[in-house]
């Protein structure tokens, strides 16, 4: 009997980083531009890059994730 493993995983870059105004900190704190993209996995290996791709600003002390819109505020 033969057993296919299948899945699906994010894989994580960084597109960029600066200084935000986070509004969980409630102060400017650094910040890290990030895209995902979901592979489908075959036995745990990424193989198969998925279309979307989820664009998102993290703060490099609370670890929030944010829409990149939030550069805009605060300024």
């Amino acid at each position: 009997m033969c057993f296919i493993i299948t899945g699906s995983k994010g894989v994580t870059t960084h597109t960029g980083f600066g200084e935000f105004f986070c509004p969980a900190c409630q102060t400017r704190r650094e910040y890290r531009r990030k895209k995902m993209r979901k592979f489908t996995t075959l036995y745990f290996i990424p193989v198969i890059p998925g279309a979307e791709k989820t664009d998102y600003i993290q703060c490099g002390t609370c670890g929030n994730a944010f829409d990149p819109e939030v550069l805009n505020l605060g300024q």
